[in-house]
């Protein structure tokens, strides 16, 4: 699915949650510094993070492990 599909329908899903749902939080995760993560991925996730003004952010240092798929 296009990066753009995902946003929008992420999008809805949390207008419709939010709007509908008193007291109703949604967290977020993310891990920073996979292999090949641009400067400009990371301003995206930044932004996302901003426009959405999530209860609880949590940002993490990927940590390669030797059995992980993105351990190049």
């Amino acid at each position: 699915m296009p990066n753009i599909f995902r946003k929008i329908l992420f999008h809805k899903l949390f207008l419709t949650n939010a709007c509908n749902f008193f007291d109703f939080q949604i967290n977020f995760l993310s891990r920073c510094g996979f292999p090949g993560e641009t400067a400009e991925g990371f301003r995206k996730t930044i932004n996302l993070i901003k426009e959405y003004k999530f209860s609880l952010v949590h940002i993490s240092q990927f940590y390669p492990r030797p059995e992980h798929l993105l351990q190049g």
